[in-house]
């Protein structure tokens, strides 16, 4: 099984998953709900680099079994994306490891921004630890 840094292959897939793949299943485990330019912003921060994004989050849709899904949400929208179950067992995240996200159309904006604001808080302050909105609403849950 892979997770804490390990590299190996997904059973019945020919890509192997990469640290880097763990770390981005990671991410979208934690915030839940997250767009490719997202995910190229935050680790392929060139904009030259979108398509080594486009590239990444289809080798990991495309896995057996898939690892990430894309949800088509409003008109003229960008796809969001989550993490399948299978990809929730691979991300670091837990204990407890959550299940993948809902997908709630009336709050993929809301997500979204909270998304892009984390991200900017976390640029600004690289030392700092900060939960996800997702992570603080599993913890009030549980409280």
């Amino acid at each position: 099984m892979i997770g804490a840094g390990c590299t190996g292959h997904v059973l019945g897939s020919p890509y192997e998953i990469t640290e880097r793949d763990v770390e981005i299943l990671t991410w979208v485990t934690r915030h839940g709900v997250v767009t490719v330019v997202q995910i190229a912003s935050r680790f392929c921060p060139t904009s030259s680099l979108l398509s080594a994004a486009l590239q990444r989050v289809r080798k990991l849709s495309t896995a057996s079994p898939p690892l990430l899904r894309r949800d088509r949400t409003h008109y003229g929208e960008p796809s969001v994306i989550r993490v399948t179950t299978k990809g929730t067992r691979l991300a670091n995240v837990g204990p407890p490891v959550p299940g993948p996200s809902r997908l709630i159309l009336a709050e993929v904006h809301h997500s979204l921004g909270i998304v892009d604001l984390t991200e900017e808080l976390l640029k600004a302050h690289p030392e700092a630890v900060l939960p996800t909105e997702r992570e603080r609403r599993e913890q009030c849950h549980t409280d």
